[in-house]
C-alpha cells in the first residue's frame, strides 16, 4: 500500500493496492469499489475469499497463460479511471468491466499494476498466484537461452531482456531486435551473446555448438561398409576408327560398281 514518489525506470515495478500513483505511471485511480456477492460484507477478508465475485479474463497475454482467471475471487478494489499504454489482463466489478490487473512493457517502463489488496481475495491461496509470478519473471526477465550446449544445424530460440541482442561466433555476427528470435547454428564452436538491460548493465553469456557425438565416436564399429568403391565406366574412344572403316568400305563398293560398268560397256 506504499507507493514511491517517483516511479523507478531501471527495473520491473509491481504496484500492489496503490492509494495514489505518480503521474508518470500513466494511470489514474478513482474510488474504492465493492464487488461482494449478495449478503456478504466486503470488510471481512474471510468472506472475500469465500464469497467474492469471480474475475474476468482480459487480453490474451503470456502473464496469464495457464491461469484460470475465473477461479480468482475479489470483493474490494480501487477503480482505475484511465490507463494509457497498458494491457488489461483481468477485469473485476459487478459488471466485469473494471481493470484489476494492468501491465506495460516498454524499453524504459516495465510496470504491473494490481489495484486491490490480496487480503480481500482468494488469489494467494490458489495455484494461479505462483504461476502468475513465474510468468511475470519469464515475461519481463526471460532466460536468453534454454541450454548452453547445442548440436550443429540445431535451431536456437533466443529471448532478450534488453532492446537488442548481439550474437558473435564462428563466421557469425548477428544483431537481433525482434524476439523471440530463431537462429540456425551451422558452424561448431563457441558463441557469445551480449545485451544491455534496462538498468544499463551489460550481460554476456556463452554457449557451445558441437558436432553430433555419433560423428566423432572413434570407437564406433560398423557392420559393413556401404559402397566403398566407385567404378568408373570405360570410355569408348574408337568411334572415329569405325567411321574411317565405313568410308573405306563404301569407296571400295563404289569402285567395284564402276569397274563392272566399264566391263559391260
Amino acid at each position: 500500500h506504499k507507493m514511491p514518489a517517483t516511479l523507478p525506470n531501471d527495473g520491473i515495478v509491481i504496484l500492489s493496492n496503490p492509494d495514489e500513483l505518480p503521474s508518470v505511471a500513466g494511470i489514474r485511480l478513482g474510488a474504492d469499489m465493492n464487488m461482494a456477492s449478495s449478503g456478504t460484507s466486503s470488510d471481512n477478508p474471510d468472506a472475500a475469499r469465500d464469497e467474492g465475485l469471480s474475475l474476468v479474463k482480459g487480453d490474451a497475454h503470456p502473464i496469464t497463460d495457464g491461469l484460470t482467471v475465473e477461479n480468482i475471487k475479489l470483493t474490494r478494489y480501487t477503480k482505475v479511471t484511465s490507463y494509457d499504454g497498458y494491457d488489461v489482463l483481468m477485469y473485476g466489478g459487478n459488471s466485469g468491466e473494471d481493470p484489476v490487473l494492468l501491465v506495460k512493457n516498454e524499453p524504459s517502463s516495465k510496470v504491473v499494476v494490481m489495484p486491490f489488496s490480496l487480503n480481500y481475495s482468494n488469489f494467494p491461496m490458489l495455484l494461479e498466484f505462483p504461476l502468475m509470478i513465474y510468468n511475470l519473471i519469464e515475461y519481463y526477465a526471460p532466460s536468453t537461452i534454454a541450454d548452453y550446449v547445442f548440436d550443429i544445424n540445431e535451431n536456437l530460440t533466443l529471448k532478450a531482456r534488453g532492446e537488442s541482442l548481439e550474437m558473435v561466433g564462428p563466421a557469425t555476427t548477428l544483431t537481433l531486435e525482434d524476439f523471440p528470435a530463431s537462429v540456425q547454428l551451422v558452424n561448431p564452436g563457441i558463441y557469445t551473446l551480449s545485451q544491455t538491460i534496462i538498468s544499463g548493465e551489460e550481460i554476456v553469456e556463452s554457449f557451445y555448438v558441437r558436432v553430433p557425438p555419433q560423428e566423432s565416436n572413434i570407437n564406433l564399429v560398423e557392420d559393413a561398409l556401404t559402397n566403398p568403391y566407385f567404378m568408373l565406366e570405360e570410355q569408348v574412344d574408337d568411334l572415329d576408327l569405325l567411321l574411317y572403316f565405313a568410308i573405306a568400305m563404301v569407296a571400295l563398293l563404289f569402285a567395284e560398281w564402276w569397274l563392272k560398268t566399264r566391263e559391260q560397256s
